[in-house]
């Protein structure tokens, strides 16, 4: 069951909160407030790129390899496996990484960077991503920072914060086909007076929508005394208006459809997980597609096709929208309902406000 949470917002104040996007990468804090800050490529003196071999010490130990436990969800496959040669082979694969000293520098702050590919989220293609310094990537809209409980990409999203350390590295990759984030050596919020430990871990998204997550160094057993809040995992929303017409005011309403956590109990040193996208109702843009089985779709899945919005849904995805407002009610469910027409492509991209 989606979880729904409501926001009553005045239109007006809701409108103060746009921001165009940006061409470039951009630094910005938690509450949407702009600062533009000069990005540097990590490289040693003479220019070559450095490689990833985190050396830091920790208490938690772990084995070498763990059998691989597989998860399997409406949107996504998931593995999980503790491998001491597959996460050597992700940590020494050496990337032009660029350092953002923002982020590590800082606490509870966000920037925004521009993909060089269309990453496929949940079957919606993002053209840019919001790095936080928690230890996630909020894949919604920087005019829409209160969706970041239920858009999110979360390696390990904890209460860390970067200005404790003076090692702390925050930094992000892109080849062209997939975009990694690394969140080295950084601190949790401790309190006064207890030793730093510092965690670093990874996620790298791909342009096929696989995302895998890594860690290198988890000093601690995860538990909910460690942090107030503490995520592991993929999440998906949407929102829209809804007017109260008596009051004359717009109600701002939020739906979570869809959430994949993992046991804490398996992030500890050399863990990695890796998730396989599944077909969604987004991908396809004509009515015989949208409406016919997709091979290793989830059954729990049913698409509809609305004729008037051009598009295909769940009717609780990012098509919400545009199904509501189009007055698409039930749509099409079956192929001999479709109108005729050509059958190609794929979904370009998905307005979801």
């Amino acid at each position: 069951m989606a979880r729904i949470r409501f926001v009553l917002l005045q239109s007006i104040v809701i409108n103060l909160f746009f921001v165009a996007p940006f061409s470039t990468s951009t630094e910005f804090s938690d509450n949407l407030g702009s600062s533009h800050r000069h990005e540097t490529s990590e490289n040693d003196e003479q220019g070559n790129n450095i490689e990833i071999n985190n050396k830091t010490t920790n208490t938690q130990t772990s084995t070498q390899t763990t059998p691989t436990k597989t998860f399997e969800s409406i949107y996504y496959n998931s593995e999980i496996m503790v491998n001491k040669t597959l996460s050597d082979e992700y940590w020494l694969d050496g990337k032009n990484f660029t350092v953002s000293q923002l982020l590590s520098t800082s606490v509870r702050k966000a920037i925004e960077v521009p993909l060089t590919f269309a990453f496929p989220y949940y079957g919606d293609p993002l053209h840019y991503i919001i790095i936080n310094s928690g230890g996630f990537l909020f894949t919604g809209g920087r005019d829409r920072a209160f969706l970041t409980r239920m858009q999110y990409i979360a390696p390990l999203m904890m209460n860390f914060n970067a200005s404790l350390s003076n090692v702390t590295t925050v930094k992000y990759s892109d080849n062209g086909t997939a975009f990694t984030v690394v969140w080295e050596k950084i601190p949790l919020q401790e309190k006064a007076n207890k030793t730093l430990r510092l965690f670093t871990f990874g996620v790298t998204i791909h342009e096929s929508g696989h995302i895998t997550f890594a860690y290198r160094v988890i000093p601690v057993p995860l538990n909910e005394n460690l942090s107030s809040v503490l995520k592991v995992g993929l999440s998906d929303g949407y929102s829209f208006y809804k007017k109260m017409k008596p009051l004359n005011i717009s109600f701002l309403r939020a739906d979570e459809y869809d959430v994949v956590k993992f046991d804490w109990e398996y992030i500890q040193n050399e863990t990695l997980i890796y998730n396989s996208p599944r077909p969604t109702c987004l991908q396809h843009t004509n009515c015989e597609a949208c409406v016919q089985p997709t091979e290793n779709m989830s059954h729990w899945l049913k698409c509809s096709w609305c004729q008037a919005a051009k598009c295909c849904s769940s009717r609780s995805d990012r098509n919400k929208k545009k199904w509501d407002n189009n007055t698409c009610l039930g749509g099409i469910s079956d192929a001999e309902s479709c109108p005729a027409h050509n059958v190609s492509g794929f979904n370009e991209h998905t307005d979801i406000l």
